[in-house]
């Protein structure tokens, strides 16, 4: 490397001697504002692909959170929807029991003891009911427990109706039997 280094000492005056043509200035110039030029767009192309990879994340996380939150709030209405329904059915069943109960302590027992016998006996099924109610607040998207919940009180009435007619049946028996002098009977 110091042989070149050494030549090019030694031979500096005939090297300085040749100067370039005339507008090598210029086209020097041109082409390095024209390599500048270039150097810039592509530099302003880097930074124009950064800021666009940097929206399309930002738009796509947008996507994501709006579509992940509109889920939930799907749910959340449907879960809404669901448990307005579950409330109406509830009260719907809980308005044909209380007429029975009604109908039952409305009728005229020859013996009051019977008539609170009964409906202590009824009011004990009420156990399965509330943990039924307990299960339904535990898991409201249970459809097995909502299920049980509309069978139980469709049984429930059917029970109750069935005990009505029995009871009205008997005690019609019973006053038939004070019409025309007969013995008392008893039920239950």
């Amino acid at each position: 490397m110091k042989t070149i280094e050494e030549w090019i000492d030694q031979n500096r005056e005939f090297l300085d001697s040749v100067e370039p043509g005339e507008g090598h200035h210029s086209r020097f110039m041109d082409k390095l504002s024209s390599q500048n030029r270039m150097l810039g767009r592509k530099r302003m192309m880097k930074a124009m692909m950064r800021i666009a990879a940097i929206f399309l994340v930002i738009c796509a996380a947008g996507v994501w959170i709006y579509f992940y939150s509109g889920q939930n709030r799907l749910q959340d209405r449907t879960m809404l929807a669901k448990a307005k329904e579950i409330k109406e059915t509830e009260i719907f069943y809980s308005g044909q029991l209380q007429a029975r109960y009604d109908i039952i302590r409305n009728l005229r027992f020859p013996d009051e003891t019977q008539k609170t016998k009964i409906l202590r006996d009824l009011s004990q099924n009420d156990d399965t009911f509330n943990k039924l109610q307990e299960e339904l607040k535990a898991d409201p998207e249970n459809e097995m427990t909502v299920e049980a919940m509309i069978n139980y009180y469709q049984t429930r009435i059917d029970v109750l109706n069935n005990i009505i007619n029995n009871l009205e049946q008997i005690l019609n028996n019973q006053s038939e039997t004070y019409k025309y002098g007969g013995s008392h009977e008893t039920f239950v």
